[in-house]
Parts: structure tokens; sequence; C-alpha cells
């Protein structure tokens, strides 16, 4: 049986190999097996080879496909179709080009204890399957080239559509990102406890509930409640009494998360209903939290809370905001102002302290510039 030794990528294939990390895309084009013993050379000596000696077959490639970001499955089939003599399997080159660029030699494989290629005697064809592994700078730019004899091995499919996700999935994967819920930055107390009702029904500025629609947010102060659990469901804007969905959704990391599946009949639940407790009426009485943080999107998935875009301000509403506010230049002036008008005042007034008698004694107080203390 024959023992082969690792790959070598040659100094060529490194040059190719790193150009994909420059975003150029690289395809793998074909394979050639040698008769001439290689078995001595060392891997530096391997490197700088750039054309095979003693070529025995010129072979297509199987379906390349990608194992990972760094590494790319290249299967060979050597086989004897139309092959006149036998010959002792040496070595492996494999063969890749940029695009539009030229073809090199990519890399070697050795072998130490070689296989027998037979002749084709008849119209038996035999041969073997070398499964090759090569590295690559940017596995995402290998091109996948499909085997030329249109044929392919299972294990070679299934690398493939590693690669894909189902139309199924994407269905279920659905994110939007955009928060619904009004006012949303503003903690709600829920419960009897709060002097509030045991429940809450939470506004949105959602205009149609139909299809998935995810809600989330945290809990604090959370207390008497018995299970871990609140009771969530969506309901008529202002009427609790018209509840859809609501069900049980645990509390994992002081959060709630909970998606709905909205028939087309039940579009106008689109407010959220929310209680103190789990099991509804018949849960605990004095169960009560305070929401915060709240978030009502389109899809399946909860992200990163953010406000309802109409509760943000905008850059006008700010602009507006920023005119009517005096800045610190503004107010420094103010107060140098008075500070110089003090010193108006100070320089200007004579201090005299003088009797009650004496004072209404004074003629044309009224213009004068003295100011007078009476004891």
């Amino acid at each position: 049986m024959a023992k082969w030794n690792k790959i070598v990528i040659t100094n060529a294939g490194y040059q190719l190999s790193a150009a994909t990390l420059a975003g150029n895309t690289i395809s793998y084009t074909r394979a050639q097996t040698t008769d001439k013993d290689m078995s001595g050379l060392t891997s530096e000596q391997l490197k700088e080879i750039t054309k095979l000696e003693s070529v025995a077959q010129d072979l297509p490639l199987g379906t390349v496909s990608v194992q990972d970001d760094h590494t790319v499955n290249v299967p060979i089939k050597v086989m004897n179709s139309d092959l006149q003599e036998d010959y002792l399997l040496y070595g492996i080159a494999i063969f890749a080009k940029i695009e539009g660029g030229e073809e090199i030699l990519y890399g070697i494989a050795t072998s130490v204890n070689p296989d027998l290629i037979p002749a084709q005697n008849g119209s038996t064809v035999v041969g073997t399957t070398f499964k090759v592994k090569l590295h690559v700078g940017d596995a995402a730019n290998v091109t996948i080239v499909v085997s030329p004899d249109g044929s392919v091995s299972n294990e070679e499919l299934e690398s493939i559509l590693n690669n894909y996700v189902l139309t199924s999935d994407l269905d279920k994967l659905k994110i939007s990102g955009r928060n619904y819920m009004k006012d949303s930055a503003t903690p709600v107390k829920v419960g009897i406890n709060w002097g509030t009702e045991r429940y809450a029904v939470l506004p949105t500025y959602l205009d149609d509930a139909t299809g998935k629609i995810t809600f989330s947010a945290k809990i604090s102060e959370l207390a008497d409640n018995n299970d871990g659990k609140i009771s969530i469901g969506l309901c008529m804007p202002g009427d609790a009494n018209n509840g859809y969905g609501v069900t049980d959704v645990p509390i994992v990391d002081s959060t709630l998360t909970v998606t709905f599946d909205v028939p087309e009949e039940m579009s106008d639940r689109t407010a959220v209903l929310i209680y103190g407790n789990s099991g509804i009426w018949d849960g605990s009485e004095t169960g009560h939290f305070t929401l915060i943080n709240s978030k009502l999107e389109k899809g399946t998935q909860k992200t990163d809370w953010t406000p309802a875009p109409e509760d943000m301000m905008s850059k006008a509403d700010m602009a507006d905001i920023q005119k009517g506010l005096a800045t610190l230049e503004d107010i420094q002036k103010l107060i140098d102002q008075n500070a110089d008008l003090q010193k108006q005042i100070d320089e200007k007034a004579t201090w005299t302290l003088i009797s009650q008698t004496d004072y209404d004694a004074l003629p044309d107080k009224a213009g004068s510039t003295i100011t007078y203390f009476i004891y």
C-alpha cells in the first residue's frame, strides 16, 4: 500500500494563495501524475518546482469544495482509462490560476511506496480517488468547480451543500430590528402592589400585527412571583378583554422574549398585554415588577433594544431647542456685565450715616447720589 507524504505548496502556490486575501479569485484547474521518484526531495526543493517531469497522466479534478476559511477539498480520480502502459505513481501535482492570470503548479504530493497504475486491458477501468486538502489564504475566494464528468459523490455534494441554507430556514430567521413600542424607554410598573391593575396594555406604533412579531423586555424589581414566568399576549389597543396568544413566558437573565404568529383575522391586536404574574387570572394576585426597554419587532429574532423612530428627537427638533438655550459663553457675558454694573454703582455711590431727624430735614433727597444709612 502506498505511503504518501504531506502535500507541499510551491512558492508560486503560496503567492497565489496570498492573492486571495486581496480579494482575487483562485481556480484549481487540473492535476498531473508522474512516475518519477521524488520521495528523496526536501520540502524546500519541492517548493521550487514549477513543472512536473515525466508526466504519466493529465487528469481533471473532482468537485472542489470549501471546508473552512482557509482549507479547500480537491478530489482527484486517478483512473486507467486509455492508459497504454503500467506505471508507478510517485507523485501528484495540482495546478491553479488567478482569474485572468496564468496557470501555475500549486502543490505537489509525493509517495514513498508508490501504487501501481495498470494499463487498461479490455473494457475494465480501475483507479483510486485522492482527497487532497489544500491551504488557501481566503477560501471564500475559491471558485467551486464541478467535476467535468458530471458526477458528484455523496460526500462531495454534502460538502458543497454545507455552504448553503434552506429557504425554509430563512423563513424562520426573519430579523427586523425596528422597534414598534411607544415610549419604550420609560419604565412601566405592572401589578396591584404598584397601585395599578394586575395587567398593563402597552401601546405600539404597529398598524397591522399579521405575521411573526417578537416582543422582548427587561424585568426589574420582580416580587411575589412564584414560578419565574410572566403572562404575555396581544390585544386591541386599550382593550385587555380581546387578548390573543396569551402565554406564560419564562424570565431568563432578567429578560422576557416571546414570538407571536398572528393570523390575518387578528391583525388588529397591535397592543401588548402583560400581567404581573403567570397563569393570567389564576396566578399570584400580588405579583409585580417593573418593565424596562421593551421592544416589539417584526420577525422571529430578538435584537438589541433601540427606541422607536417616532420617539427619537430629530436634528431639526434638537436645533430648535438649542436656539432657546444660552451657551456658557452667553452666561459668562451676563456675569461680566453684572459685575461691571455693580462696579459703576459702587464708584458713584457715597455712603453716609445719618439720624432719622436729620434725614427728614434734608432737601431734594430724590435727586441725591448719596446713600444714607439711618439710625
